[in-house]
């Protein structure tokens, strides 16, 4: 999510090009420059709350598909869960105080700007959602608000209701008036189909992890990089990735080297997720699970899925 108020989308380069258009990928390689799952530090939000009682954390998961050839643009997915209780987002210790989930397309543009350091200019075009606020007083105002700013009057049901999940797709929901202000609005042109801009950058020579700057919805001010300078300490870190799922190469050997981290990020990531998509619990088992045994103990996930017919465990290792 986003904090500015910006409303209109501009390009001072010049009109986008369309995601069929070769110029649009200029520059970039042939498959989807951040194609893979994502994985946003843990923000502890606490500070922003105004109330010292009320300790609230966000932790971002992001999956993007594969970019077709000759396209300029990628199927994506994120999700977005926000805790209370716990400033290190383990679902095992905290409640959920919302979970926003989104899928739409991702479009990416070749930079002139940053020459020692290049970035790549991206689009994010929100299509769908599903989201919840659970029934508890905090959510009384923010129901409000929503109902107030962007009731989604198109969806069922009607106007957003605490406890109750929504799926809303942008065409369902009023777009924010021009020059709109005030709390939730960013959440408000998200879900009404409001383009978002960021640039991106690789954090290191593997071409794994990448940095970001802040989302906008100008796309002068977000593609900026004066304006809106990378933020070296907003990481997404890429899950690595093998393809070597096959549960029968979990044998009695390897089961014996993961099955005690297995119990163990299990214990802290069981109350992720009741979502189809599980992008929490792929997040939550990355960060949990020891990195030196990832690779190799990816079998052995898709045999505890299998084991205890439980599909958190077919994460993207």
């Amino acid at each position: 999510t986003t904090t500015t108020t910006t409303t209109t989308a501009s390009n001072s380069d010049g009109p986008s090009p369309s995601v069929s258009d070769s110029k649009a990928t200029a520059g970039l390689p042939d498959r989807s420059p951040l194609e893979g799952t994502f994985v946003l530090d843990c923000v502890d939000l606490s500070a922003f709350t105004g109330d010292p009682d009320v300790q609230i954390s966000v932790f971002g998961v992001y999956n993007i598909g594969q970019m077709p050839p000759r396209e300029s643009s990628a199927p994506f997915s994120q999700e977005f869960t926000y805790y209370i209780g716990d400033p290190s987002c383990k679902p095992i210790a905290s409640d959920t105080f919302a979970k926003l989930y989104q899928q739409g397309k991702v479009s990416f543009y070749s930079t002139k700007e940053e020459k020692k350091q290049p970035s790549v200019r991206v689009e994010w075009g929100y299509q769908s959602g599903t989201f919840f606020f659970p029934r508890t007083r905090a959510q009384a105002a923010i129901i409000r608000d929503l109902n107030s700013k962007c009731p989604c009057k198109g969806a069922k049901p009607g106007t957003w209701v605490a406890g109750v999940y929504r799926n809303i797709s942008a065409s369902q929901c009023e777009r924010v008036p021009a020059g709109a202000t005030g709390e939730h609005v960013e959440f408000c042109k998200e879900i009404s189909g409001d383009a978002e801009y960021q640039r991106y950058q690789w954090a290191d020579d593997t071409q794994t992890d990448v940095y970001v700057n802040k989302g906008l919805f100008d796309s002068t001010e977000g593609w900026s990089a004066k304006q809106n300078p990378i933020n070296t300490t907003a990481r997404l870190h890429a899950i690595p990735y093998t393809g070597n799922r096959n549960p029968k190469g979990c044998d009695y050997e390897l089961y014996e080297k993961c099955n005690s981290p297995i119990e163990v990020t299990n214990r802290t990531c069981s109350t992720c997720d009741d979502l189809p998509n599980h992008l929490e619990c792929d997040g939550c088992i990355w960060r949990e699970f020891p990195d030196k045994k990832w690779e190799a103990c990816c079998p052995c996930f898709y045999y505890e899925a299998d084991k205890h017919n439980d599909d958190n465990w077919r994460v993207p290792c």
